[in-house]
């Protein structure tokens, strides 16, 4: 039996979810202090402060970065992508990996774990056997900040109240929930929307943050139809392309699964991301259904910590996904 009434144990997470966002509070009548140069743990937390940071790594690194501003958020604040290649800027017969964080704002761990990627690759470049294989064989671009007028009010919405990742037109008339007046009538998932099509990404990762624990994994195809539909996936795609989607995100779940650490037990799994649960008009699926762009969502954590400034915490889930993320840009799969 617990020693603790359970009153005291509903209370005590909500507490530590207040903290945490507390310490990621940057809106200070002074300038926020990020560093010199900037530190990943002291950046993630703002749209100021990626900006601050990607500006520094595009300077720090002009020959391997490429940064570009792919639109203008609701309130104005400018959305960026950098690219990471041996000859960024150029058209390459290479492919081309997206990485976005920060979709939903008040997940601002999903943005310093784009960043952790970020600068781990360019630091470790041309030693790392690795990051050489990606820097010079891949065209990695990596979004941190999807939403980053989210981002600073630490709410999962944009400005307009509206959840970007049900806002793009795909099933997107069956979403009831703060999905916009219309497809791609938000700035925000118009310009990824264009992002996409442009670059033509082969495949990718959405960053998010589990809100608990039994979420914690990788979800791909589709977000609005369940895997057991099997007109609709055979219909979409043929078997062997699907096998290699599914096959795709076990190894990241496996990879997961090895290296993670947890203090708890568990399988960091696989599946379709609506036999967790539907969604409407998410990226994911306009992407596959509309560009063939395999995007999947990454959990990465699930002990309520949407948003924290614990620069230890940070850390410990970069490394414990790092090797997955790694292995997936690597991966290089035919669909």
């Amino acid at each position: 039996m617990s020693r603790f009434p359970k009153s005291l144990k509903l209370f005590i997470p909500a507490v530590l979810l207040i903290l945490s966002a507390l310490s990621c509070d940057n809106d200070t009548t002074e300038p926020p202090d990020y560093g010199d140069p900037p530190e990943i743990s002291k950046t993630f937390c703002d749209a100021e402060g990626i900006e601050v940071y990607l500006a520094y790594i595009a300077e720090t690194y002009p020959a391997l970065t490429d940064l570009r501003e792919i639109g203008r958020s609701v309130d104005g604040r400018t959305l960026y992508v950098i690219e990471i290649s041996d000859n960024p800027g150029t058209d390459e017969e290479e492919p081309a990996v997206f990485i976005g964080g920060g979709i939903h704002g008040h997940e601002q761990v999903s943005a310093g774990t784009a960043m952790h990627l970020l600068e781990d690759l360019l630091e470790a470049y041309p030693d790392n056997p690795e990051a050489a294989d990606i820097i010079d064989n891949y065209k990695l671009n990596i979004m941190p900040a999807i939403n980053p007028d989210g981002l600073d009010d630490g709410n999962r919405y944009n400005s307009n109240g509206v959840d970007i990742n049900r806002n793009f037109g795909f099933h997107w008339s069956e979403s009831e929930n703060y999905n916009g007046e219309e497809a791609f009538d938000q700035p925000e998932s118009a310009a990824l929307r264009d992002d996409i099509i442009e670059e033509g990404y082969s495949s990718g990762l959405i960053l998010h943050t589990a809100s608990f624990q039994s979420g914690i994994g990788i979800y791909g195809p589709w977000d609005s139809i369940p895997s057991d539909d099997e007109d609709f996936y055979t219909g979409n795609m043929d078997g062997a392309s699907y096998a290699v989607i599914e096959s795709t995100g076990e190894a990241y779940s496996e990879t997961l699964t090895a290296t993670a650490g947890y203090p708890y037990s568990m399988h960091f799994h696989y599946e379709a991301g609506a036999d967790w649960y539907i969604l409407y008009g998410s990226v994911n699926d306009w992407a596959l259904g509309v560009t063939g762009s395999v995007l999947y969502s990454v959990e990465l954590y699930g002990d309520q910590y949407f948003t924290t400034g614990d620069a230890v915490l940070l850390e410990e889930i970069w490394d414990r996904h790092k090797q997955s993320m790694l292995d997936f840009i690597r991966s290089n799969p035919e669909w």
